[in-house]
């Protein structure tokens, strides 16, 4: 179906759409949630962010959504934005091109869906364009029936940033005036139970994990698993009842790679496994070698004995309610 804006969706058998050819470049579209009666569709945009700094086209209009579709019509029953409606800032000094902004708040994962709170949870990537906005790398929680936001906690504020700028702009309209980090935020929130509590966990490019309060927003606590870059992404975690693992990209680093685990109930790191011995990258690209996936796997062998080199940090952050 097409909704007004012109989006379109598309219901696919698994298994049965066009398959990737050796060459060409492919976007992975996540998978949305079915729940309730409904089906929730996160929204991503890459093109915008990788090479609208160039201004060969104008740009940035992109919105980062959640979109919530009736299951059996395709009916869209709510839309919740992640930035506020772009408007013309000027124009590029590179092109000419007109500038627009605010823009970006990607949501690159699928969301997690809560029935006891009747809340969905999204993480949200950064902005593309000035003005800096609340919700860009961000958790936020959605009032399941309306898309109404409960609460959210943005990590990293004034992370602006888009492909072709450099690191200041000098007041050109078609670039943020001073890129960001990119610290999004590229893993779904982990809802884990732990005792009789529930607490959303989530990892960000940045190599901090946050956990949050599900009902407020309000970190629990905050750990330190990696360096952080804005190279790749940090695209999960896994928990077992006691404990949640973190996989390590760091992929600009000289020891990438490596797997945390951490206590559930107060960030307090367990045991730690580096990645490779970096002599054994000797002449590769640091990209490609021997990194674990940032993404442990469901199943985790807990090892004996803690490196203890990671240590958690106490909470601080910036968690708002509506």
């Amino acid at each position: 179906m097409k909704t007004a804006s012109g989006l379109e969706y598309i219901e696919v058998e698994p298994g049965t759409g066009a398959q990737a050819v050796s060459g060409k470049t492919v976007s992975v579209h996540y998978t949305g949630k079915f729940q309730d009666g409904k089906v929730f569709v996160p929204v991503q945009g890459l093109q915008e962010e990788g090479s609208g700094g160039r201004g060969q086209t104008p740009c940035c209009r992109f919105r980062g959504n959640l979109t919530a579709l009736n299951a059996d019509t395709g009916a869209v029953i709510w839309k919740t934005y992640t930035v506020d409606e772009p408007k013309v800032r000027g124009t590029n000094t590179r092109s000419g091109q007109e500038a627009y902004g605010p823009a970006g708040g990607a949501i690159w994962s699928s969301p997690t869906v809560d029935m006891r709170r009747r809340t969905v949870y999204v993480s949200t990537g950064n902005a593309y364009a000035d003005p800096p906005q609340p919700l860009t790398d961000a958790i936020i929680a959605m009032d399941i029936d309306t898309g109404k936001v409960k609460w959210s906690y943005q990590a990293t504020a004034n992370d602006n940033w888009l492909g072709g700028c450099g690191a200041r702009n000098g007041g050109n309209p078609g670039c943020p005036e001073t890129q960001g980090p990119d610290f999004d935020f590229s893993a779904s929130p982990l809802l884990a139970t732990v005792g009789n509590r529930q607490l959303l966990v989530t990892p960000q490019k940045s190599g901090m994990a946050h956990a949050l309060d599900p009902d407020t927003g309000d970190v629990v606590w905050k750990y330190r698993f990696g360096q952080g870059s804005g190279l790749g992404g940090q695209w999960g975690a896994a928990a077992d009842a006691q404990n949640v693992y973190f996989g390590v990209g760091d992929g600009q680093s000289q020891n990438p790679g490596g797997i945390r685990a951490v206590k559930l109930t107060t960030g307090e790191q367990i045991w730690s496994v580096p990645g490779p011995n970096p002599r054994l990258c000797a002449g590769r690209p640091i990209a490609r070698c021997g990194r674990l996936p940032a993404r442990p796997a469901a199943l985790v062998r807990r090892r004996a004995g803690s490196t203890n080199q990671t240590p958690g940090l106490r909470p601080t952050g910036r968690s708002r309610r509506s």
